[in-house]
């Protein structure tokens, strides 16, 4: 039997957490999660949700990771305001930015909603 620690590719495929923030109240943490690309060649990255101090039942956790944003270019650079918002950089496509291919920071509001520049 192979595990993911017995085989180098397969290793290279594991998902990683490589950035971390908690939210000022202390109740959410975000993680950039980096996912190999299709064709093997760099890491695509995404930002998730995870209670701070998750609850488990019988039928295990009660609370699941949730995933924040999708892009084709990926996020990062994840920062929470003291409200609460969550700040990340990335060269997501804006309507009306001057580069398409320029990285910005955006916001993604603690109360909802979608992102924004």
């Amino acid at each position: 039997m192979t595990t993911p620690f017995s085989d180098l590719d397969q290793y290279i495929a594991l998902p990683r957490v490589d950035g971390i923030a908690i939210s000022p109240d202390g109740e959410r943490v975000a993680l950039t999660v980096s996912v190999l690309d299709p064709d093997g060649t760099g890491y695509r990255r995404s930002i998730w949700q995870v209670p701070a101090t998750p609850t488990v039942d019988a039928d295990g956790p009660t609370a699941r990771p949730v995933r924040l944003t999708r892009s084709a270019k990926g996020e990062g650079g994840i920062a929470f305001t003291r409200t609460g918002d969550l700040l990340f950089v990335s060269a997501r496509p804006d309507a009306d930015a001057t580069d398409a291919d320029a990285a910005q920071l955006w916001v993604l509001p603690a109360a909802g909603g979608e992102a924004r520049p």
